[in-house]
């Protein structure tokens, strides 16, 4: 049997698979992928998933510029649209777009035209991204924030090169497949030092959402704002059709549709809760219900990143090494609390401490799903940490089960730090790696 699509841009255009593949090629069902700041270069590494067994890799290792320090919150610094990439690097301020489908290959490097790019949306072949402007350490916001956007023009295959084998060797290069677009860009001037978290396109594509994480000091609250852009032809609002402000240092958002109805989900880090809001057709939001507490409030309460699988949602608690998990009402859009700790003895992870600070960093980090597989990005017990920011990560792996709660299932170690995931869904025939 053969999996066939579309050449790559046309597949990026539908969000279809672009790959060609035999199935007898591979028993791989897809890809988990990792960004991974080291402390002299940053890559993205790319993991084999099965039906039947964990994680295998890393296969290849693509280069994502120099070291890129990130702040605990911002998780979504990879993106993937069929079989291509795309990687953020905050410290370079660059954005990096590789192709999959074939021999893993850097299609682009091209500057993300703001402070620190921290998230990326996708939507009718224009790539969005918030430029989160963060300090260096990623801890305090610095600057004003910023939403970019760049078009997907039509690859000239002859200008693509092949990566280097597998390695981190910086190749950048720019070579005009990802064009900016100057009138889409929209400086966010009255949220200066208060520092982004997050974007996305509604599924409807008429709304760009943009998340304000409200942080100027770590003992700042009720700072966070959640902006809504109405899209015209892609190009967002001059000014935003809604602001929801007063989030208590917000971190992420999902969106759901129900019933022709699309809800949004409001993370606060401070107070451990999701609340539920309904995106109206002009852009306002409502809620729906009362905000819903997951781990217990207080110094270890800091839900830091949000993911929906059907009518589940699933946060990351940084603070207790957690995974809380809500269920949606899918007749109004609220929420109830389904687990405070999901996943058993698994879902609690152990603490490392920083040998040069003396800080704890405790921290499950991002997470994606697929073929209902939760993968969660934590550190790996009692690892190295160094200067509290790079910490050898380790990818779970939880079996999602009909009552939205988490089975655990393997654990794969990557001996790298790493603070994002994405997946691909797609039977990828990888080379093999190379032996170090």
């Amino acid at each position: 049997m053969k999996f066939c699509a579309l050449p790559i841009f046309l597949g990026l255009l539908s969000n279809v698979l672009v790959n060609c593949i035999d199935e007898s090629q591979t028993d791989a069902t897809g890809l988990v992928l990792s960004y991974s700041p080291g402390i002299s270069s940053t890559a993205v590494s790319i993991y084999e998933r099965f039906k039947d067994r964990p994680l295998e890799g890393p296969s290849v290792i693509l280069p994502a510029g120099p070291v890129a320090t990130t702040a605990p919150i911002s998780t979504d610094r990879l993106l993937s649209v069929g079989t291509t990439v795309f990687a953020a690097n905050r410290f370079q301020n660059t954005i990096w777009m590789y192709d999959l489908s074939g021999e893993p290959r850097l299609l682009d490097t091209v500057g993300s035209g703001g402070l620190t790019p921290c998230s990326f949306a996708y939507s009718k072949n224009i790539l969005y991204v918030l430029n989160c402007a963060w300090n260096f350490s990623g801890n305090v916001g610095t600057g004003i924030p910023s939403v970019t956007a760049f078009s997907v023009v039509p690859e000239d295959k002859e200008i693509l090169k092949p990566l280097p084998k597998y390695t981190r060797e910086d190749k950048q290069e720019d070579k005009g497949i990802l064009e900016p677009l100057p009138e889409y860009t929209r400086a966010l001037d009255a949220y200066e030092s208060l520092g982004g978290t997050q974007i996305e396109v509604t599924p409807d594509g008429k709304f760009l959402l943009v998340a304000i994480q409200g942080q100027p000091s770590v003992g700042a609250t009720n700072q966070g704002a959640l902006l809504t852009f109405s899209l015209d032809g892609g190009i967002p609002s001059d000014e935003p059709t809604e602001v929801l402000s007063g989030i208590n240092w917000f971190a992420a958002f999902e969106m759901a549709e129900f019933n022709g109805q699309t809800f949004i989900y409001v993370e606060s880090l401070n107070d451990a809760s999701v609340a539920p809001y309904r995106l109206e057709t002009n852009g306002s939001l409502t809620p729906v219900g009362p905000a819903v507490v997951g781990p217990p409030q207080g110094a270890d309460a800091a839900l830091c990143w949000l993911y929906r699988v059907r009518n589940y949602l699933y946060g990351t608690n940084f603070g207790t090494s957690t995974i809380t998990s809500w269920k949606i009402n899918e007749t109004d859009g609220s929420v109830s609390l389904l687990e405070e700790a999901a996943g058993g003895a698994n879902g609690h992870r152990t603490f490392v401490k920083d040998p040069a600070t003396n800080i704890t960093i405790s921290g499950l980090l991002d997470m994606v799903a697929s073929e209902g597989i939760l993968y969660v990005l934590e550190p790996s017990d009692n690892a190295p940490v160094f200067l509290g920011i790079l910490v050898p990560m380790d990818i779970s792996s939880f079996v999602i089960e009909d009552d939205g709660s988490l089975t655990f299932s393997s654990k794969t170690k990557t001996n790298q730090a790493g603070t994002g995931l994405a997946l691909i869904d797609a039977p990828i025939n990888l080379p093999t790696p190379v032996s170090e």
